[in-house]
């Protein structure tokens, strides 16, 4: 006799996503243009038991100020964004701390991603992944900057200057 009903976990989720649908789900706007972003938000899905996020490319959006009045292009290309169903919005390392606490893989994170200095650290490391994020995957169109973020003049900025 199994401890786990399988049957009872299945009931358990299916309660779970129908308290979240309810509740209303979260936004998570990232750059649809990265690889390692699209990947990352792939993993998520996979990870969102529930269903409590709504991932959404903040490239497809043609009114970013209709989902937040703060919310501009340019902060959306520096970090992945997380906009909560009570109107709470997160950036970066942040975001992430919050996704740990709300879906049931990650769990075990949380204590980590709280834990006194880890928001510092996290910080930093969230903003230095970000700002290499188009080398930081396997995208063969990358090695000759086709996917790059764009440079102050809204072309491509080269890897030398990503660096």
């Amino acid at each position: 006799m199994p401890l786990i009903r399988p049957a009872a976990v299945g009931r358990w989720i299916e309660g779970r996503r129908a308290a979240h649908a309810a509740r209303g789900r979260a936004i998570l706007l990232y750059d649809g243009r990265c690889g390692l972003c699209l990947e990352s938000v792939r993993r998520l899905r996979a990870l969102d038991l529930f269903g409590w996020l709504d991932p959404l490319d903040f490239h497809a959006q043609p009114d970013l100020t209709r989902l937040s009045p703060v919310l501009t292009p340019e902060r959306c290309r520096s970090e992945m964004i997380l906009l909560e169903p009570n109107g709470r919005l997160t950036g970066g390392f942040e975001a992430f701390a919050r996704m740990t606490r709300r879906l049931p893989l990650l769990w075990w994170l949380a204590p980590l991603a709280h834990l006194p200095g880890a928001r510092w650290v996290g910080t930093r490391l969230y903003r230095w992944v970000a700002s290499h994020r188009y080398l930081l995957h396997r995208n063969p169109a990358c090695a000759a900057n086709q996917c790059a973020a764009p440079g102050p003049r809204g072309g491509p900025k080269s890897a030398s200057t990503l660096n």
